[in-house]
């Protein structure tokens, strides 16, 4: 079941080492981490129940595996969208896996040590975008071709397009999603 739920042994593992010591200087940090992981544990078990997970659902469980991957890593990481927030009643489902989207993609970040990480959901009509601004900090070719070998693996029978761009020495990487 965990391995159905894309669940990391070994995050968790090292979440729960970093909630144990911040528990000592600071409980408060310890004991919103220790949310995340219980939200980020329960959504993602849940997830493989659901046929088809939900916008919210989805969302929610991205939020609080960031959060995780954030402490684990001692980065900064942020998720925006481009619309208001669906509530958590919003039953619109996901045409793509959000989840493992954003779960692969800042993979590849993390793996640059990219130390802020911004991630932009957009949703259109027939799909969405997923950007991902790793700062002055470029994946390198290989993480290119597995992000997109990995990105067009999980998108079930839709397609896939991945961009790249530079802009005054900020790197922006663009999965659309249809």
């Amino acid at each position: 079941l965990a391995t159905r739920a894309q669940i990391d042994p070994a995050m968790v593992a090292r979440v729960l080492r970093e909630v144990r010591s911040r528990y000592a200087s600071a409980p408060e940090q310890a004991s919103a981490l220790l949310d995340h992981m219980i939200s980020y544990l329960r959504l993602a078990m849940n997830r493989v129940r659901e046929k088809k997970p939900t916008l919210s659902s989805e969302l929610t469980l991205c939020r609080s595996y960031l959060a995780l991957r954030a402490a684990e890593m001692d980065a900064v990481i942020a998720l925006q969208m481009d619309r208001t927030l669906p509530s958590p009643n919003d039953k619109q489902e996901v045409l793509a896996p959000l989840f493992l989207i954003i779960q692969k993609m800042l993979a590849e970040a993390l793996l640059v040590c990219a130390p802020v990480i911004l991630l932009r959901l957009s949703l259109q009509a027939k799909g969405m975008q997923v950007q991902l601004d790793t700062g002055g900090v470029m994946l390198k070719s290989e993480g290119m071709e597995r992000l997109s070998a990995n990105l067009k693996e999980i998108v079930f029978g839709g397609t896939v397009i991945l961009l790249h761009t530079c802009e005054t020495g900020a790197y922006r990487y663009v999965a659309q999603v249809a």
